[in-house]
């Protein structure tokens, strides 16, 4: 079933991956390509290969982790900031 995600081509893959804002994003671009029974698993696998392989795919989260909780976790301030506890910046 997640054969399909295999059919869109390497360089269109990397391309789709890298231009996408969120996960949730280029599975969608993903899965209007091969048709939308092709599992989402299928592409978080089809990107894990691609960075085994040596391919440059940026990180991303999905989006509904974002729209959830905007702040970074516990005991960790974004780069440039101190947590309420005076803690320095996750590195």
């Amino acid at each position: 079933m997640g054969e399909k995600v295999w059919q869109v081509p390497r360089e269109e893959f990397i391309a789709l991956w890298n231009a996408a804002g969120s996960l949730d994003e280029v599975a969608a671009q993903i899965l209007a390509r091969v048709g939308p029974r092709a599992p989402r698993w299928a592409v978080i696998a089809r990107a894990a290969e691609l960075r085994r392989d040596g391919a440059t795919l940026r990180a991303l989260v999905p989006e509904r982790a974002l729209l959830a909780d905007p702040a970074p976790p516990a005991g960790r301030c974004l780069p440039g900031m101190r947590s309420e506890n005076g803690a320095k910046p996750a590195v």
